[in-house]
């Protein structure tokens, strides 16, 4: 953030604040004197903190000018952290959306769990009837 322009009659404080509440200030390491920014220096934050910019026109005063420019660097995510974000970030049903993929994860693995218990089951332990067929062609070579 940059302030381009500021009158006398106006009175601007500057703070960075964290969470959601903006209730706990973050240490702020600007070059202000009081919380007052100056023209033409280049203000910034960390991700996820954000600027609280207070704005107090002066008594009878008629000459309230303030102006700013601001900018961000975006930071490129993966397809997947894009839909994540959008599926259950973003979404109002987000959490509930969260529960019924986490149940049929685990419904599918379950499947795959049994089906793989299933099949070392028939490799490891044969049925009774494969080996009275087996015991039967032994005979019949005896």
């Amino acid at each position: 953030m940059k302030v381009t322009s500021k009158s006398d009659g106006v009175t601007a404080y500057l703070r960075a604040s964290r969470g959601i509440s903006n209730t706990t200030d973050v240490e702020v390491d600007w070059s202000l004197t009081d919380g007052q920014p100056t023209i033409d220096t280049v203000y910034s934050v960390d991700q996820g903190d954000k600027i609280i910019l207070t704005l107090i026109p002066s008594e009878d005063s008629t000459d309230t000018a303030f102006a700013f420019t601001y900018w961000t660097e975006g930071t490129e995510y993966s397809w997947y952290m894009q839909m994540y974000h959008d599926l259950f970030v973003s979404n109002p049903d987000g959490e509930l959306l969260m529960y019924i993929v986490g149940g049929c994860l685990a419904v599918c693995l379950l499947t795959v769990c049994c089906c793989c218990g299933y099949c070392l089951k028939q490799k490891l332990c044969p049925s009774r009837k494969v080996e009275a067929v087996v015991h039967e062609k032994l005979a019949e070579n005896s």
